[in-house]
């Protein structure tokens, strides 16, 4: 098994929180965007009590802090975009074939066209040409809805709805172009959970249009590893204090982030 956690702790000192969460679940790969902390913090952290030990992959950007521990054996980056919105990063493992983890953090929709995220999205494309493999997972923070045309769009990140689909328009010819589909299972966060978050963001902000609840954080795969891929979760709670206001059931902004953590795992 592989499991993931990524979280936009929104600059604030949240490294032992983390280490609760990586605790609690049971992670391998840690990935944290807009983290003021150093590399050096974030292993002090992760490694300052018993269980699996924690390495940072070299890195060609400061854009994201990372940390992974076994099964993963090495994890070496393969690209990293202009502006160093993704970087690509290949798993590899003792027995297993290779996998490619696509980490995002795009830019707002106000400071980026849809143009850049294309961009962005065909960097994946080649990357996965060149590496000779679609073993991918991309997450992170697109700042964007899993319903906005730039994530479905073949030219964007052609995420799917369902398993079904991602399998069935797994090569999808647009203009006499092939793209290749994920399947982006953060669709069902989109709805009624009772107490329970829609998303992993809140706007409080009283604009003409606004959704309130925003799944920006995602985690979507390519069809091979559609069946692999057994838990998403948004995390409520670092396995000891909630990570919600104490009388909403949105982020705690105040303590926490603006954003709650992704979780997930793969039968990999």
């Amino acid at each position: 098994m592989l499991s993931v956690l990524f979280w936009n702790v929104q600059k604030k000192p949240l490294l032992d929180r983390v280490a609760r969460l990586v605790r609690a679940h049971v992670v391998d790969v840690v990935v944290l965007a807009e983290c003021a902390q150093t590399d050096a913090e974030l292993l002090t952290a992760l490694n300052g009590s018993e269980g699996k030990k924690f390495d940072c992959p070299r890195r060609y950007t400061n854009k994201f802090r990372i940390a992974f521990s076994s099964p993963i054996r090495r994890l070496p980056p393969v690209r990293d975009s202009a502006g160093g919105h993704m970087s690509v990063l290949e798993a590899k493992f003792r027995k297993k074939d290779p996998l490619l983890l696509a980490v995002v953090h795009l830019p707002s929709k106000q400071a980026a066209r849809d143009s850049v995220v294309q961009g962005i999205a065909g960097e994946l494309r080649r990357t996965e040409e060149l590496r000779g493999y679609q073993r991918t997972i991309a997450f992170g923070d697109f700042n964007r809805s899993p319903f906005d045309d730039i994530m479905v769009d073949a030219l964007g990140f052609h995420s799917l709805m369902t398993r079904d689909l991602a399998d069935r328009r797994h090569l999808r010819t647009v203009a006499g172009t092939e793209y290749p589909t994920f399947f982006n299972p953060m669709w069902q966060f989109l709805t009624d959970r009772g107490v329970r978050p829609a998303g992993t963001f809140y706007l409080h902000e009283s604009e003409p249009l606004n959704h309130y609840w925003y799944a920006s954080d995602q985690v979507f795969v390519r069809p091979e590893l559609v069946d692999t891929l057994t838990t998403v979760e948004i995390l409520e709670s670092d396995g000891v204090d909630s990570l919600l206001h104490s009388k909403h059931n949105w982020p705690d902004q105040t303590n926490c982030s603006d954003h709650l953590p992704l979780f997930f795992r793969l039968d990999w």
